[in-house]
């Protein structure tokens, strides 16, 4: 197939672009709100490109996201269907969800968490409008692998440093996709019969806890574990005491994701967390 690719330098993009290559698909990039890229002879579109999650002084507005996520979605969603294309996958985020309780399913109500997942969430109603593009929307949890950015990012350098951590008792429900699991799922629905106009939630084939998150990191580089059973209570409320309340939802909270969706649709996670988890700690080690 003959596939646009948005986002080709972002964390997803740049593992995306190979794996795709690989299958024998003919790429071409388009460039982020570049409005002169053609999108002539092109079967289908990957749209990855946007405006990332980002908080406190780096935090965009949220008329920033707007422009960059949803407006600019919109028009290439229109400029597709004006070129003919039949598949248009946009990676869009369980941020768009993430403020319902329970288990996120694809059929929720829209309730994001942020102006970044309200312009996320803009966007996926633009693009599954225009029909003729067989719209297909999948959210990711939290990616992780190699050369991965921001929180998770900051975690496994927190995993590879020498010192003992208080996690040993953090028994969460984490709802993560490895790099090497999503690519794989995109791809998956570029070529997927009967998903037109559907949203999917992606995710690895279980929940992971941080203290096995952790663990995984340290035993990957030939560290010893070293965690130690501090009460979670007690590390919570230091958290909140520095108002750092949305730093212990995220180390210590549950966020269960349900991907069955997209399971019945044909795609199964290949990859054990354990897989990406060791492959992103050797990155940073290197």
């Amino acid at each position: 197939m003959r596939i646009g690719l948005t986002g080709t330098t972002g964390f997803v993009g740049t593992a995306l672009l190979p794996f795709m290559s690989s299958l024998g698909h003919e790429l071409r990039t388009i460039r982020h709100q570049e409005e002169t890229t053609s999108l002539d002879g092109l079967d289908a579109i990957v749209h990855l490109g946007g405006l990332a999650h980002r908080i406190g002084d780096e935090a965009p507005s949220p008329e920033a996201f707007d422009r960059a996520n949803h407006l600019y979605s919109r028009a290439l969603a229109e400029q597709a269907r004006n070129a003919g294309i039949r598949r248009f996958v946009f990676v869009s985020t369980i941020n768009v969800v993430a403020k319902n309780k329970g288990i996120l399913t694809p059929d929720m109500p829209v309730n994001p968490l942020s102006p970044y997942g309200e312009s996320k969430a803009r966007a996926e109603q633009a693009i599954l409008s225009v029909n003729e593009i067989g719209p297909v929307v999948l959210r990711p949890p939290l990616v992780y692998g190699p050369n991965a950015k921001a929180n998770i990012a900051s975690l496994t350098r927190l995993a590879l440093s020498p010192w003992p951590l208080p996690f040993g008792l953090v028994n969460n429900r984490r709802s993560m996709v490895g790099l090497s699991n999503l690519v794989e799922a995109i791809s998956f629905l570029v070529t997927a019969p009967q998903v037109e106009g559907k949203v999917f939630h992606v995710t690895d084939a279980r929940e992971i806890s941080l203290r096995e998150i952790v663990s995984t990191i340290r035993q990957s580089v030939g560290m010893a574990e070293r965690l130690y059973p501090v009460p979670i209570w007690m590390m919570q409320g230091a958290l909140n005491a520095m108002g750092r309340s949305h730093m212990a939802d995220q180390l210590f909270g549950d966020l269960v994701v349900d991907g069955s969706a997209l399971n019945k649709a044909g795609w199964t996670p290949r990859h054990d967390p354990r897989h990406d988890l060791a492959a992103m700690a050797l990155s940073f080690r290197a």
